[in-house]
């Protein structure tokens, strides 16, 4: 592949570059995230862990779309419209953005399918096994988990409206409540947005890195 006069391999370099520093990114929010749920950090804002996340996505998408010979110009023109670059990746290269997605929805349903098992577990030991009982008290179906699963391009989306908001709404503080979509299971509410995310982010550097190696 060419990429207008630049050679492939600068753009594959300049790729590589994006994604190193994506994976540097995405292990930065990963770590900040889990000491501030740990109680390992106290943070006034916590706006700054999902600039961390939304911006290894953003460097991940443009490594990719740089990869597929996308010029640099017309990477650069996408700012912070991660919504944009998803779906323009995603047409150019869906073998990536499809494995991302799947990969997502494995992680929630394992998760959720082993946190549902170990709850009604714990409801039998107490002696309700009655399905209507166990409904009652929280317990659901792997239909009703199948049906939960969040979106990976649902979560791009709701990263790319406050990313690409007056300079990134995680970089400045604004005014006003922002609403994050989360899940509930087994008592428990769960970060729908960053935990997806995180995984989405680390299979397209995965992927990236593979065809690197190997392209």
């Amino acid at each position: 592949m060419t990429d207008g006069n630049v050679p492939i391999i600068e753009a594959k370099k300049e790729s590589i570059g994006m994604i190193g520093m994506a994976q540097d990114y995405l292990d930065a929010a990963n770590f900040t995230n889990k000491g501030l749920s740990e109680g390992l950090l106290a943070m006034r804002f916590e706006a700054p862990i999902d600039f961390l996340f939304a911006h290894g996505l953003e460097l991940v998408l443009k490594g990719c779309l740089r990869m597929t010979s996308k010029p640099d110009l017309e990477v650069g023109n996408y700012q912070h419209d991660l919504d944009r670059a998803y779906w323009d990746l995603k047409r150019i290269w869906p073998a990536a953005t499809n494995l991302a997605e799947s990969e997502v929805r494995k992680y929630w349903k394992d998760k959720l399918r082993t946190m549902n098992a170990g709850h009604v577990a714990s409801l039998e030991s107490f002696g309700i096994s009655d399905k209507n009982d166990l409904a009652e008290f929280g317990a659901v179906t792997n239909s009703d988990i199948g049906q939960s699963l969040p979106e990976l391009g649902k979560v791009i989306s709701w990263y790319s409206q406050l990313h690409n908001r007056s300079g990134s709404s995680f970089r400045y503080l604004k005014v006003g409540l922002v609403s994050r979509p989360a899940l509930k299971i087994a008592g428990e509410t769960l970060d729908a947005t960053r935990e997806s995310l995180s995984v989405g982010v680390q299979s397209l550097i995965s992927t990236a890195e593979n065809e690197a190696r190997n392209g």
